[in-house]
């Protein structure tokens, strides 16, 4: 009984006040805009998961560039 569990928290929209989904589809549009075709086929197509895997592989997101729920945060901790 002593024993701690984990905590699991959700990133987006609880830890970060944004979607990172969006946050990278965004940054990958302004970077190669045809990924704005090649996103909604690769949903129909291929799922999802999929496409969001690929924009990751593509765009990284610098932590200190999202803006966190400080309070959620601080009562976490």
């Amino acid at each position: 009984m002593g024993e701690k569990l984990p905590l699991a928290v959700d990133l987006d929209g609880t830890v970060i006040l944004s979607d990172m989904t969006k946050i990278s589809a965004t940054k990958i549009i302004l970077k190669r805009p045809w990924y704005i075709f090649l996103i909604p086929f690769f949903e129909l197509t291929k799922g999802r998961p999929y496409w969001k895997k690929r924009v990751a592989e593509l765009v990284s997101v610098k932590p200190e560039d999202l803006e966190y729920h400080e309070s959620f945060i601080n009562w976490l901790k």
